[in-house]
């Protein structure tokens, strides 16, 4: 969020929500700010469908994984999870 930007993306506003996944110390807010005003508002709408469900399997998982910055094991494990999940 910006003076030039008031409000926070819809992108944003998820990350925030699940912030105890999130290592703000590796987080970049301009990067993401930069990257976020540069989507279309479809692919806005499709990045946030999206970290919802990575980020919701995050949280279910024991340990809780940390979402950002993802490892590879999270990313095929969450898509592993999506593949089984569609499949029925």
């Amino acid at each position: 969020m910006t003076a030039d930007r008031p409000f926070r993306s819809s992108v944003e506003l998820v990350l925030g929500a699940h912030a105890p996944l999130v290592d703000a110390r590796a987080a970049r807010p301009l990067a993401l700010e930069a990257a976020v005003a540069a989507m279309a508002p479809a692919t806005k709408a499709a990045i946030t469908a999206d970290l919802r469900c990575f980020l919701a399997w995050c949280k279910s998982r024991r340990p809780v994984v940390t979402a950002v910055p993802a490892d590879p094991e999270s990313l095929c494990g969450v898509t592993k999870h999506a593949t089984l999940t569609q499949a029925h």
